[in-house]
């Protein structure tokens, strides 16, 4: 097994309140996989995103979670092309406060199965756990959004800040947390009771296939 590992390779860009669309450069050098997610506040609460495109093509959705008139989902590219290219984000509407589109590239996941276990979690609260399921070298990921700038993230179960970023009226944040064991945690803290939606996902690693040993007879 080889251990899903984040590269340093990443793009963020926050959006208009008039657009329905957000873009980020990303230069995949490094991996096999590329790693998306999208934040957005709107005035409608059926609005959602409706699409991600990498280099023009659709990548695939992991999961999201809405709540009111917040999203989060997250997205993903197996085997991108490398290079600079252009990720676009869609929205069925525009948003009326914060939108944010973070992209990562990651190295040895399963693209076959690279999407271990996905959870939804919510409620008005303080504290948000996420119990996952994944492989033993995987890689889990949290990602929440809110509009009150004002309350204090601060990361839980050992997970690692990545993103943590205000903008017009609302806070965007994204942790990640590398696995040790095929049921892992991963959690976050905030200084206030907010009720908005946080989405965890874990991605499983490559296998390495075995390889077969040949007797050899040497002639003489």
């Amino acid at each position: 097994m080889a251990a899903v590992v984040r590269e340093t390779n990443a793009g963020f860009t926050t959006g208009s309140t008039t657009s329905t669309s957000i873009s980020v450069s990303h230069n995949h050098t490094t991996g096999n996989f590329v790693l998306a997610t999208v934040f957005g506040s709107f005035l409608n609460s059926s609005a959602a995103v409706s699409g991600v495109n990498y280099n023009s093509s659709a990548m695939t959705l992991i999961g999201a979670n809405q709540n009111g008139v917040m999203v989060v989902s997250a997205w993903y590219a197996s085997n991108p092309t490398t290079g600079t290219n252009t990720v676009t984000a869609s929205f069925t509407t525009a948003p009326n406060k914060l939108s944010a589109i973070q992209t990562y590239s990651v190295s040895n996941v399963n693209t076959t199965s690279p999407i271990v276990n996905t959870t939804d979690l919510g409620g008005i609260t303080t504290a948000w756990t996420a119990n996952l399921n994944t492989d033993s070298s995987g890689l889990m990921f949290m990602v929440l959004d809110w509009d009150d700038q004002g309350i204090i993230f601060t990361t839980a179960s050992g997970a690692v800040l990545l993103r943590n970023t205000t903008g017009i009226g609302g806070r965007v944040v994204l942790t990640e947390k590398a696995a040790t064991v095929s049921t892992g945690s991963i959690g976050g803290l905030a200084d206030s009771a907010v009720n908005r939606p946080v989405f965890a996902f874990s991605l499983g690693e490559t296998t390495i296939a075995a390889v077969s040993l040949h007797s050899i007879v040497w002639m003489q």
